[in-house]
């Protein structure tokens, strides 16, 4: 069951690039099926695949990763606004 799940949302963002440039073009506008999909398909996959939590999950914002190299460890980072504990302060 999780391996369909993780590959339906896998395909909806494959579809992502063709549907933003139909809203682009406002060919689509307002409330879409399509759109809400893929918005739950990113977050699906980024609660699944890094242990954040809804809230910390719907706090991130474009441009909020980062790479580090510690020690030869490679780190990958996500800057949220943390609500539920921090009350709004940006945490990696």
């Amino acid at each position: 069951m999780l391996r369909t799940l993780f590959a339906y949302c896998e395909a909806r963002l494959d579809e992502a690039d063709v549907l933003f440039r139909f809203r682009d073009a406002d060919e689509i506008t307002g409330y879409s099926k399509q759109r809400t999909a893929i918005r739950d398909a990113v977050l699906y996959l980024l609660q699944i695949t890094s242990g954040m939590r809804n809230s910390e999950s719907t706090g991130i914002t474009n441009g909020c990763w980062r790479i580090e190299v510690r020690n030869g460890v490679t780190y990958h980072w996500v800057r949220t606004r943390e609500i539920k504990t921090t009350g709004g302060t940006e945490v990696d």
